[in-house]
């Protein structure tokens, strides 16, 4: 059965063996500290996106040996900028592009591995948006011509102008919300992680045409980890890495590369009391690889629906 984000973040320290997370109030929380490790134990990290990256950046920094599993043949996961095919010092971001001011353990990274930021959007030239194949321009600090907006929308959704949609429809739940993580939401706040935001829109009356264009592939996302997320993104401050988002994971991977194995699909994992041995398939078997412990990195998606190659085997529970 399907878990939701939020239901997962409490259940993510099963596969992990002797280690814990703790999910504090806020996105810039504090890191619980972790302790050195003298006696050679082996951690095995699935996923090189920017949490197993930084994973092993930790660990590897307390003294444990890491080993990253990556089935890319490349790090950083959704941060993917795209060069190739460009011409010189262009780039495209297929994947992660904003960095709002409020991730502040994205900017501590960035800044430590001197990386230079630039705005995300330029400041004196308007957007293009593409409705149902029409261009329709968006220019800096004016309201946009509705009258040459090609969506069928309500008389209040015409008022208020497509700038103002968010605002009117769950602009005050949003601030409610705001960008903390946490379990014990109020009743009317809680239940929104069961409803998702395109059901909430409708509920609110917002048109299809309105709901396509505010969430525009997100529509089946949980309420509450929309609005989450999208309070994060109302910020003055919106920021991307000057030459390619993809320079933070890429500095990560050159930190680490005689950690990181890149092209392994890991087909099983297995718990025993003291180990977790993932299986890796080569050209004639399944190479084991094993750790004390074992961090998944994977979209939270791929491990709610078992849609990953991974299987999960305990042997404390093989027989039940």
């Amino acid at each position: 059965m399907p878990i939701n984000r939020r239901q997962f973040l409490k259940r993510a320290g099963v596969v992990t063996g002797g280690l814990h997370f703790a999910f504090r109030s806020g996105w810039a929380m504090p890191q619980a500290e972790v302790p050195r490790n003298s006696s050679g134990k082996r951690v095995v990290i699935l996923g090189a996106r920017l949490a197993g990256l930084s994973a092993g950046w930790e660990l590897k920094e307390v003294g444990y040996e890491i080993v990253i599993v990556e089935a890319q043949l490349h790090p950083g996961g959704r941060v993917h900028t795209i060069r190739e095919g460009l011409s010189d010092d262009l780039y495209s971001e297929a994947g992660a592009g904003r960095i709002p001011n409020t991730h502040a353990i994205t900017l501590q990274w960035v800044n430590h591995f001197g990386l230079e930021l630039e705005p995300f959007f330029p400041k004196e030239l308007s957007e293009i948006a593409l409705l149902k194949g029409k261009r329709v321009k968006i220019p800096v600090g004016k309201p946009v011509d509705m009258s040459q907006v090609p969506l069928e929308l309500t008389p209040d959704e015409h008022r208020v102008g497509l700038a103002g949609l968010d605002e009117h429809y769950y602009g005050e739940t949003m601030r409610k919300i705001g960008d903390a993580i946490r379990e014990d939401w109020p009743p009317e706040i809680a239940r929104l992680g069961d409803v998702s935001m395109k059901d909430f829109l409708r509920q609110c009356g917002a048109s299809d045409d309105a709901i396509h264009y505010l969430l525009f592939g997100f529509e089946e996302d949980a309420a509450l980890d929309f609005m989450r997320d999208a309070y994060s993104h109302h910020t003055e401050s919106l920021s991307k890495i000057k030459g390619g988002n993809d320079q933070l994971p890429r500095a990560f991977a050159a930190k680490l590369s005689d950690a990181i194995r890149y092209s392994c699909v890991v087909e099983h994992i297995e718990r025993a009391e003291s180990k977790v041995t993932n299986r890796v398939p080569t050209r004639r078997n399944a190479r084991p690889c094993q750790g004390r412990c074992c961090h998944l990195h994977y979209p939270v998606r791929c491990i709610a629906t078992h849609r990953g190659h991974a299987r999960l085997v305990s042997r404390e529970t093989q027989s039940d």
